[in-house]
């Protein structure tokens, strides 16, 4: 936990880290709840992320838009209240649409420590359930100054080999808004990254995350960072010899909506580099974050 607030992009934070100018802000949403005959409600879980240039970021800030929460997570109160309160839908056009709300997140301006403002350049749509919805609303939000896409995770069937050798996010060759992430090469990511500690000389590796105080309620164990030690990693011994792994929940009652969202703003960086490549395949092949990180500071 640092010292800069929720809401505001730590620029002056991340040059005094060592870390460099911001030169990216990723939303990421992961989608949740009930959608049947009998009852419709419904939640996105989101998250705010600045990367700066040697590969550190900054959560800006995390939230939720709309109302369900699982009945065993509910406090003798919620369930008292659950019958009363007003649920929301993923269908578009109606009065509860929770697409309104994400789209004001993503088009927000935010401000900055320097007075300068920003905007997310690229959120992330997880698509995996509540499918036809969420395509849906990534055509109408995808704009020229705020990109939008649909992920979608590609899970092993048992477990992932560690002799793998594949890209971690890689372009639908069907869909032309969607990527398509290895989820256990990433989560292992975001693993290496969570035991990240400032080095002797004080400085931040590429990976490490910074996080802002808490207050309104946020960044909060029990709301927020408990979703991070929500799943474990599972080895696959064959001959007495670690041969793959797995990552999965440790049990069926724990949140792990705001993992899954990190997961998903890690994948960010490579699906945005792949994006920047495809305007310009011949002027951008060969493209990487540390490039890029070059071209924005050479102009």
């Amino acid at each position: 936990i640092r010292d800069y607030s929720i809401g505001y992009i730590p620029d002056e934070t991340s040059e005094e880290d060592g870390n460099g100018q911001i030169v990216l802000i990723t939303l990421a949403a992961d989608l949740g709840g009930i959608m049947s005959s009998e009852i419709e409600d419904v939640r996105i879980d989101w998250e705010i992320v600045a990367h700066a240039a040697n590969g550190a970021s900054y959560s800006i800030n995390h939230g939720s838009c709309g109302t369900f929460k699982r009945s065993r997570t509910m406090t003798k109160k919620e369930k008292d209240n659950d019958s009363s309160r007003n649920r929301f839908t993923y269908m578009h056009g109606f009065k509860n649409s929770v697409w309104p709300d994400l789209d004001s997140v993503i088009k927000a301006d935010i401000p900055s420590e320097s007075g300068d403002v920003y905007n997310v350049k690229l959120s992330l749509i997880d698509t995996g359930h509540f499918t036809k919805q969420a395509y849906e609303f990534i055509r109408k939000a995808h704009t020229p100054d705020n990109w939008v896409f649909g992920i979608k995770g590609v899970p092993e069937q048992n477990f992932r080999r560690n002799t793998k050798d594949v890209a971690p996010v890689k372009k639908s060759p069907n869909v032309s808004n969607l990527y398509l992430l290895d989820v256990e090469q990433l989560k292992d990511e975001l693993a290496n990254n969570m035991k990240l500690r400032l080095t002797d000389s004080g400085g931040q590796e590429s990976g490490f995350m910074n996080f802002p105080e808490q207050s309104e309620g946020k960044y909060k164990l029990k709301g927020f960072f408990k979703h991070y030690e929500s799943e474990t990693r599972k080895e696959k011994v064959e001959n007495g010899e670690s041969v793959g792994f797995k990552w999965d929940k440790k049990n069926t009652s724990v949140e792990n909506h705001f993992w899954d969202v990190r997961v998903y703003n890690n994948s960010a960086k490579y699906i945005f580099i792949d994006l920047i490549k495809r305007t310009e395949p011949t002027r951008y092949k060969g493209l990487t974050w540390a490039t890029f990180v070059d071209i924005i500071l050479a102009s």
